[in-house]
């Protein structure tokens, strides 16, 4: 904005206001508000010549950008970064109180110890912690990068699985086992998955304690997924799987546990399946019709099982006749008695 002048500035301002509201009512979000702000107040403002300079503490600089949107500050930060100003940057960013991009710039510029410290003392969500380890990484510092993403495996938030992921595999490639460990047990813990248990399982010496300690962890924390339910199926723990179907009421979940189960818990599968079956049929969701009978092909793999398909028959007997004016559901029906 160092060519215009103050109306030239202000007309700018104001013409792009105008444009960011049109554009908002179609997306309902802004749009061009941040070029907008740019172009009123340009690099003169007071307060911004002062934290440039390095006269601001951190956070002093009024800063109205929400946490988690690219506003005027951090365009500002793009621009000093192009432009290679890299003390005005790390000023700005610490008035502002962009303690990330403060640290990440520090990696960048090779104040390792400086990043370390600073990163552990005013970062404390995983995924900022996560973006300066690797930082660091991408900048031949692999130790700090370990010791910043260990300081991770302490604060709660999103991305911890992701985070703990990370630091494992980093761990491993530096013989740091017992880091390794905590960090792919963090893994599991955050994201429970086949994946995830097996990589604790190939680095913990004592399996057996470990393996005990998850299975409980997994236990406790009521799970709902399909991917808890298929840890519980690999260590043929049916029960649980099961109480993970019947939580999570998602077909998707129910039929993962019910097609591990058929033989070894027929009952429970023959009940499930009718009572996903019956609603679509008893509705008349005929675009749903081959669902229901896949339901109760499944019952009657079960009730083969359970040696009960004379009762299984029957049932599905009653449905047809019940259902006789359902012409695109009898024939389905016809078939699948055939195939039993």
């Amino acid at each position: 904005m160092a060519d215009l002048d103050e109306s030239d500035c202000e007309e700018w301002a104001n013409r792009l206001g105008e444009w960011d509201d049109n554009i908002r009512r179609f997306t309902g979000r802004p749009t061009l508000a941040v070029a907008a702000d740019a172009a009123r107040q340009g690099w003169d403002d007071e307060p911004l010549q002062q934290a440039l300079a390095g006269n601001l503490g951190d956070g002093e600089l009024d800063v109205d950008e929400p946490m988690y949107i690219d506003g005027l500050t951090t365009s500002r930060l793009s621009v000093l970064e192009r432009q290679e100003r890299t003390d005005e940057y790390l000023n700005l960013a610490k008035a502002a109180g962009k303690s990330q991009s403060y640290v990440k710039m520090l990696a960048q510029e090779g104040e390792i110890d400086q990043t370390v410290d600073t990163a552990i003392e005013t970062l404390s969500r995983p995924q900022p912690l996560l973006e300066v380890a690797r930082t660091l990484r991408e900048n031949g510092h692999p130790g700090a990068a370990v010791q910043v993403a260990e300081h991770g495996l302490t604060v709660e938030g999103y991305h911890r699985d992701t985070l703990a992921e990370w630091l494992r595999d980093r761990a491993v490639s530096m013989n740091k086992d017992d880091l390794a460990l905590r960090a792919a047990i963090t893994a599991f813990e955050e994201s429970p998955s086949v994946n995830t248990y097996q990589a604790v399982e190939e680095l913990a010496e004592d399996w057996e304690g470990v393996r005990a300690n998850l299975l409980a962890s997994l236990r406790r924390q009521n799970p709902s997924s399909g991917h808890a339910a298929e840890v519980f199926l690999q260590e043929g723990l049916y029960d649980d799987a099961i109480d993970v179907a019947d939580r999570s009421g998602r077909s998707s979940v129910i039929e993962t546990v019910v097609t591990a189960v058929t033989a070894e818990r027929p009952q429970w599968v023959i009940s499930t399946c009718k009572s996903q079956a019956d609603p679509i049929i008893e509705q008349g969701k005929h675009d749903n019709y081959r669902t229901a009978v896949r339901w109760l092909r499944r019952a009657g793999e079960a009730a083969q099982a359970a040696d009960e398909l004379s009762e299984w028959r029957e049932y599905v007997e009653t449905i047809r006749d019940d259902h006789y004016q359902k012409y695109k559901l009898r024939p389905m029906l016809e078939d699948l008695l055939e195939e039993f």
